[in-house]
């Protein structure tokens, strides 16, 4: 049964708390060189394979439920970049599908801060940001 979000956990000093998932899209990459030799043939140097999620986030503009991330918090962690600091930018995660992995990052070159939608609805205002999360060890 999927959950209708995902829940991050950062490291010590850092955030747990869970982000509203409305789109998931898993992404698949595999490195490989390919070359053509002079008899016409292909040469193929294969390398890894990458799995990630991109997600967009439905994220509260403010404090509603301190369960859940809201968007300054997720700015925060979008922010964090020094591999030696307490919290890392990297962080263990559960994903729609209640899997745990570990070493997870955000690959995104770029975040748009402009969020692709504001929903305001009475006075409640959410984001929707599109965010690619890289999986880094799983558990089931």
């Amino acid at each position: 049964m999927a959950n209708s979000y995902i829940t991050v956990v950062e490291s010590t000093g850092g955030y747990t708390c869970k982000f509203k998932a409305v789109k998931m899209v898993p992404v698949i990459e595999t490195t490989r060189n390919v070359e053509k030799t002079a008899s016409g043939s292909y040469d193929i140097t294969y390398g890894g394979v990458y799995e990630s999620f991109d997600y967009v986030l439905r994220v509260p503009y403010t404090v509603s439920d301190t369960s859940y991330g809201w968007y300054d918090r997720l700015k925060t962690i979008l922010k964090r970049n020094n591999p030696n600091a307490n919290p890392t930018p990297f962080f263990s995660m559960t994903d729609h599908w209640g899997i745990w992995h570990t070493n997870c990052k955000v690959i995104n070159a770029q975040v748009a801060l402009q969020p692709i939608c504001t929903i305001i609805d009475g006075n409640n205002t959410w984001y929707m940001v599109e965010v690619q999360i890289a999986m880094g060890t799983t558990t089931t």
